[in-house]
């Protein structure tokens, strides 16, 4: 868990950043690296991050927070977009992943001109 401390140690420099001379770049990389660090740590650990887009929908790791229209029959019921990543860790859930699930609807069927007078 050393890498968590580097992690920690990381977010330091950003937050004490000069704001004389540091940019909005500067404080968003040492915030992305950070990120980067943790979830490396945290995954080796056995944190599974969960929400994908194109995934099939899980009851079990997934709240659907909305739908969308499916654009295919095929991608009825998949990850539409991920609002909030969700996380289990060694094999528990610790939060399911918030997402928009795709939902096919059928169009609607045209009729056929009417002939006639």
């Amino acid at each position: 868990m050393a890498g968590i401390l580097d992690g920690l140690d990381d977010l330091g420099r950003v937050a004490h950043l000069e704001p004389e001379t540091a940019t909005a770049r500067d404080l968003l990389d040492g915030v992305e690296l950070v990120e980067r660090k943790l979830l490396r740590v945290l995954t080796g650990a056995g944190l599974e991050r969960l929400g994908a887009e194109g995934e099939p929908f899980d009851p079990h790791a997934h709240e659907a927070v909305s739908t969308a229209p499916a654009p295919t029959a095929a991608q009825d019921h998949l990850v539409a977009s991920v609002l909030q990543p969700g996380y289990r860790f060694g094999g528990a859930l610790l939060r399911p992943a918030r997402v928009s699930v795709y939902v096919w609807r059928e169009p609607p069927a045209t009729d056929a001109p009417a002939s006639g007078s």
